[in-house]
């Protein structure tokens, strides 16, 4: 039982490593997106701030 508790572990972790965001996001024309650039994906900040 242990075994399989520790491969069910292993597992998990190289799925959760799999999810990060890549960090050289590039446009739709293959050009890099700049630092100073806003990011589409992520919606506007709330009014309130």
């Amino acid at each position: 039982m242990k075994p399989l508790r520790i491969v069910l572990a292993l597992a998990l972790l190289l799925i959760a490593a799999g999810c990060g965001v890549k960090s050289d996001l590039l446009k739709p024309d293959g050009q890099p997106t700049q630092k100073s650039e806003k990011d589409p994906s992520r919606p506007p900040s709330p009014m309130g701030r």
